[in-house]
């Protein structure tokens, strides 16, 4: 299972760089897209932890041995908010918005982060790469500014989102970094760029090759802001 789920986070990737159209892209993009679905259409939050297990947090096997990699992970979301040729399909579209909406209610934000453990023999293995978005559930940490700015970013695409109270309050949020020029300039701390880490959690945010000019945080800064803008077509 867990060389399934990153040969698809590679696959998702490789789609969120602009190869969405390849027919072995489209294919896991799909596959991932109906796994999905049948998550959100029946989902209960009281069905994915097992009840009195010994390891608390242990999710419900038939997320993972039953249907493998049964939960919806960011990678997708962020597959299917890429895929141009999704977008434009009402059917597959619309099937996303299902998948998005479900991840926009309390119920879903309220399970543990990375959704908990499976369990392999003996052994028990994190899970990892939930959709839980910052901002949503408690006052935002500027520590996860970073994370928000790629969340707004994967969810703009989405008109479910962009008419949550989540998408707005957050959008504002970055709205009030405008300057009096009409460009935006964000704490340094919300642009990091780390050593160690991994992209999704907002680790990799550089953009400018030499940060130690003065306009680079203002040209990352306008950068982030028009992109989620764009794809939230709000210009």
């Amino acid at each position: 299972m867990l060389t399934n789920e990153i040969m698809n986070g590679f696959v998702l990737g490789v789609n969120y760089s602009g190869y969405d159209d390849t027919l072995p892209v489209r294919t896991v993009v799909l596959d991932r897209l109906l796994i999905a679905t049948k998550f959100a259409d029946k989902f209960d939050p009281e069905d994915i932890y097992v009840k009195e297990a010994k390891k608390e947090w242990l999710v419900n096997p038939r997320f993972y041995q039953d249907t493998p990699n049964g939960l919806p992970l960011i990678h997708d979301i962020r597959g299917f908010a890429s895929s141009r040729w999704l977008l434009k399909d009402s059917k597959f579209k619309s099937l996303a918005e299902g998948v998005v909406s479900v991840i926009l209610t309390p119920e879903y934000q309220k399970l543990k982060n990375g959704y908990g453990y499976m369990k392999h023999g003996s052994s028990y293995y994190t899970i990892g790469w939930s959709a839980h978005l910052p901002n949503f559930l408690s006052p935002l940490a500027q520590n996860k500014m970073a994370k928000l700015i790629l969340s707004l970013e994967i969810m703009a695409p989405f008109e479910t989102a962009r008419r949550s109270r989540w998408f707005n309050d957050s959008l504002s949020l970055l709205e009030g970094t405008r300057t009096e020029e009409g460009h935006y300039r964000f704490p340094s701390s919300w642009l990091p760029e780390k050593q160690t880490g991994y992209w999704d959690g907002g680790h990799y945010m550089a953009l400018e090759d030499n940060r130690r000019r003065r306009e680079a945080l203002d040209y990352e800064s306008t950068f982030w802001m028009l992109h989620i803008r764009k794809r939230a077509g709000l210009f």
